[in-house]
């Protein structure tokens, strides 16, 4: 996950109205105004003794007297303080104060998964692993027979080390709980484009699989990398994944997962058998590479033993294609040839290229009876000129040996090696562009 400390965590309200910041409220020192919800501000606030940042959520002043405010303030700290998991929001504190009721909650660095999904494009398998962190976070809360009923990108927060925290908690439920506080006059709660079929139409008889349609639209934005608008096409989403998501989205719940621990194990399963796939293609091209190497290491040869010459040759042992065909060939008793070919690029091409350079020298001298060092120029040159390899430097050295003197000559650029005569003294030659 990419590291996005660089975005913007610390408040951004604009409120043409002053609001008085109070210096405290319960135990903790309030910093800052952090944002001003529906129901309630949001306060950037400092632990007195450890010093720690957290987010002190009051109720506004005007709902005091509203007993069904009150009470869904009351009860989302309660819920929040059933949901000890690492994936939510942590309540630090709860009580009351001079003017109305506080929950002091943990303050999260990061951003809304809305703000991330805007701007940031995820691979399929990083989508899915937040998707994950989200469904182990429902997956405790269904445990404790709690249903979130807002779950949206605004209520998911990412971490700056890419681990997702589930906020607001504002309309959740106990699923064992009647909601008589919620009127017949009162819109329907939560957010339309998230919201389940069977919760628009009675808020109050939502269950689990609510929350997993919720979740469903979450993934299908990370996946596709915008947001939806309420305008879902599955033909965006890749085609072995679909499956998943389509179950997911079911219109009837009694289509839709029933538990999103089964939602987990399926997209569970689905990675795994991606990385199976993946180490399935990673075997094909360790045998892939294993045999390029192997030719590789055939285009150089390291030593050769000529009369009284004895011949070493050292490369740098790096994993790329190499660029440079080097043998030996013994022309008559006392002539040597030095076959050096090299190219200006290190690709595929080149290397095939190598190959076949190589494939034709050793064929020309099993086949064809070379005397002296002018014939295999000839027959050297009229290959590269045939085969037209472009881009390719050819280098063809001989060491002619008579009477204990050393002769050398080279056709194109030029080309340096050792060797050790027989008085046992290393030698360096280098030639320059002799014909």
């Amino acid at each position: 996950m990419e590291n996005i400390s660089s975005q913007p965590t610390l408040p951004t309200i604009q409120n043409p109205k002053p609001i008085k910041l109070p210096k405290k409220i319960g135990p903790y020192k309030i910093e800052s105004l952090y944002k001003k919800g529906g129901m309630s501000y949001l306060y950037l606030a400092l632990h007195a003794e450890t010093l720690k940042p957290l987010i002190i959520k009051v109720l506004l002043p005007k709902f005091i007297e509203n007993k069904e405010m009150v009470s869904r303030f009351l009860k989302e700290a309660e819920i929040i303080g059933l949901s000890n998991h690492p994936n939510i929001i942590k309540l630090y504190g709860q009580g009351e104060w001079e003017e109305g009721l506080y929950i002091a909650m943990e303050f999260i660095q990061g951003v809304s998964l809305k703000q991330f999904i805007s701007e940031k494009s995820l691979s399929l398998r990083k989508a899915l692993e937040i998707i994950l962190q989200v469904g182990y976070a429902l997956f405790h809360l269904h445990s404790h027979g709690i249903i979130h009923r807002d779950l949206k990108p605004e209520n998911i927060l990412i971490t700056e080390s890419g681990d997702i925290k589930v906020i607001d908690f504002g309309i959740a439920q106990l699923n064992n709980e009647t909601e008589e506080r919620i009127t017949v006059k009162r819109r329907f709660m939560g957010t339309p484009t998230y919201m389940s079929p069977e919760q628009k139409i009675d808020p109050k008889s939502v269950n689990f699989s609510s929350d997993i349609f919720s979740l469903g639209i979450i993934a299908y934005e990370l996946i596709i990398g915008k947001l939806s608008h309420g305008i879902i096409n599955l033909s965006l989403i890749p085609k072995h994944f679909r499956k998943i998501l389509e179950k997911t989205l079911k219109i009837d719940p009694k289509d839709r997962y029933e538990k999103v621990v089964d939602l987990i194990t399926d997209i569970s399963e689905y990675l795994k058998k991606e990385d199976e796939k993946e180490d399935e293609q990673g075997e094909g091209l360790d045998i892939v590479y294993d045999a390029i190497k192997k030719r590789e290491d055939s285009l150089i040869k390291t030593s050769y033993n000529f009369k009284n010459l004895s011949i070493s040759v050292f490369k740098e042992d790096l994993i790329n294609l190499n660029s440079v065909y080097l043998d030996f060939f013994s022309i008559t008793e006392n002539v040597l040839a030095v076959v050096f070919f090299k190219t200006v690029e290190k690709d595929i091409d080149s290397f095939l290229s190598l190959l076949n350079f190589q494939g034709f020298v050793k064929m020309l001298f099993k086949t064809k009876k070379i005397t002296t060092s002018s014939e295999l120029l000839n027959l050297l040159n009229t290959f590269i000129e045939k085969e037209s390899f472009k881009g390719m430097i050819s280098n063809v050295t001989f060491i002619d040996l008579e009477k204990d003197e050393v002769r050398y000559s080279c056709a194109k650029e030029n080309f340096t090696y050792l060797y050790e005569d027989a008085t046992n003294k290393l030698i360096k030659l280098t030639t320059d562009d002799i014909e």
